[in-house]
């Protein structure tokens, strides 16, 4: 399971390692090599793989490595300057929602941190249906049923799922639009 704080530190290109780096250098006093404890970038729906991570092995060494996550250079930026529109019933919290809610705000940090120009959330596509001309792409947060199309009234602009943005995420390149197959029984 890729969390937001996994996806946030992978578009920032922060090496990600395993927890078991620390332990290792706890149990050896000594800050081994993480370079050997990296996590896998993730695992590519759309090509059954799992990816290592395409990380500057010489990061944290300098103080310029921080500043890379302020600015604009740095990390392969996938959604370079582009507007989104991020819609989904679960990406904003509710005023009377329980602490235990599955509101993910943390989505729009992420496509933030791959580039994005701006990012505006929305639970529901009629809130941006006589906007669409604002917007480069349209992602959807689908959920376990996914209709087999967009829906009618996005069908003419870029649309395309959360997962084609994480799976793009991992394999570091920007992917054709597409729309999540149906699932096989």
């Amino acid at each position: 399971m890729r969390t937001i704080k996994f996806l946030t530190a992978l578009a920032c290109g922060v090496p990600c390692v395993r927890q078991d780096w620390v332990t290792e250098s706890l149990v050896r006093s000594k800050l081994q090599d993480w370079r050997h404890y990296l996590l896998p970038q993730g695992l590519s729906v759309t090509y059954n793989m799992s990816v290592t991570q395409m990380v500057d092995v010489r990061w944290g060494e300098d103080r310029a490595h921080l500043d890379l996550l302020h600015g604009k250079t740095g990390k392969l930026r996938l959604l370079d300057n582009l507007r989104i529109a991020l819609v989904g019933r679960d990406l904003m919290p509710r005023a009377n929602a329980a602490a235990n809610s599955k509101a993910e705000p943390g989505i729009a940090k992420v496509l933030i941190c791959m580039g994005a120009r701006s990012v505006e959330v929305v639970s529901r596509e009629q809130a941006i249906a006589n906007r669409l001309g604002h917007y480069d792409l349209i992602i959807l947060r689908t959920g376990e049923n996914t209709p087999t199309s967009p829906p009618a009234s996005l069908r003419s602009k870029n649309v395309c799922s959360w997962d084609w943005a994480k799976d793009c995420l991992s394999l570091s390149r920007l992917l054709p639009y597409t729309w999540p197959a149906p699932a096989e029984d």
